[in-house]
């Protein structure tokens, strides 16, 4: 599949960030190359996965290091892994970005360790982004989850 679009099937996306601009920026950007919608998006860590689940997204974009504060370690990490042990969460693919290359150092480990993860440092390129949620969706898709 190309990187113009997913025909009459567009990508639903959740983006979890407390930088509002970003999230905009995100929505154009995957919505003109992907034809991807954003199906919901949380400008702090949402209560719980359930709110994510909900959504029914095919990719997850989370800030590693969002404000919300319900865990002691950086609560991106936390999410991530309170996403992949609900199961209608497991399969899908999360991207975590950071400007905190520090933090991203320090939990990388924690982040691979986690099936369907991956990283990418902000600053970060539109077709590197555009790339790598194309590759994303369509191996979800093609898995048929």
């Amino acid at each position: 599949m190309s990187i113009n679009g997913f025909g009459d099937d567009p990508p639903r996306i959740c983006i979890v960030d407390d930088d509002e601009p970003f999230i905009s920026l995100v929505e154009e950007i995957l919505g003109e190359a992907l034809g991807a919608e954003v199906a919901c998006h949380f400008l702090e860590l949402p209560s719980s996965p359930e709110d994510i689940e909900e959504c029914e997204p095919e990719l997850v974009i989370v800030d590693l290091r969002i404000g919300g504060g319900w865990s002691d370690q950086p609560v991106g990490v936390a999410f991530v892994e309170a996403m992949r042990a609900r199961p209608g969460l497991a399969e899908v693919p999360i991207i975590v970005c950071t400007g905190d290359i520090r933090s991203l150092e320090e939990h990388g480990d924690a982040l691979r360790a986690l099936p369907d993860v991956y990283a990418l440092r902000k600053p970060f390129g539109i077709e590197e982004l555009e790339g790598l949620a194309a590759r994303l969706i369509e191996r979800r898709r093609s898995r048929g989850t």
